[in-house]
């Protein structure tokens, strides 16, 4: 990564403590994913974690440093990116459908999710597998905030058209054996 003198340092570890640690000193195995989010996120309601895998290319890529807060389901919306655990392996992907519950009860709500480069979406998850909301992301150093005005009318806009990506994504994408779409960035 270059080298940093000592205040470029201290300023990465303050904002991102361990962020920029070498990969083999993870403090969690990456094959654990699921677990480290449980830990981060229910000591910490917060945790930073790097990308994996390729469901939400071209905008979120491998390498890529997500931080996700924990928050109530009723503060999630059409466009938002969640992270959820479905079968002990965990997901990052776009809101495309919220599903209010028959008793309007905001906790009762599901969503239908799908990643930007998937062809179909996930089953309907619930508050129970909900982990959080990707809020910023790390690339090459920038700090890309999701919430900012335009990206979030991005993001609704792709949560429109996402349904019919399967007319230009090729067939090689469809779903295939799963697999962690995050791993712990060892910065928790």
């Amino acid at each position: 990564m270059g080298t940093q003198d000592k205040f470029g340092e201290t300023l990465s570890e303050f904002i991102a403590p361990g962020l920029f640690q070498d990969a083999r000193k993870a403090r969690h195995p990456a094959n654990n994913g699921a677990a480290a989010v449980a830990v981060g996120l229910n000591s910490k309601g917060r945790a930073f974690f790097k990308i994996s895998g390729k469901s939400m290319l071209p905008w979120f890529r491998p390498g890529n440093i997500v931080f996700v807060r924990r928050t109530q389901i009723s503060q999630i919306s059409r466009g938002n990116v969640v992270l959820f655990k479905n079968n002990g392996h965990l997901f990052m992907h776009r809101v495309i459908q919220r599903i209010s519950s028959r008793n309007g009860n905001a906790n009762g709500a599901q969503f239908i999710t799908k990643g930007d480069w998937c062809v179909s979406p996930d089953a309907p998850i619930g508050a129970e597998q909900l982990c959080g909301k990707v809020e910023f992301l790390y690339r090459n150093g920038n700090e890309i905030r999701l919430a900012s005005g335009w990206r979030k009318l991005f993001g609704k806009f792709l949560a429109v058209i996402s349904p019919a990506s399967r007319f230009w994504l090729p067939r090689y994408f469809e779903s295939q054996e799963p697999a962690d779409d995050v791993t712990p960035a060892g910065c928790n």
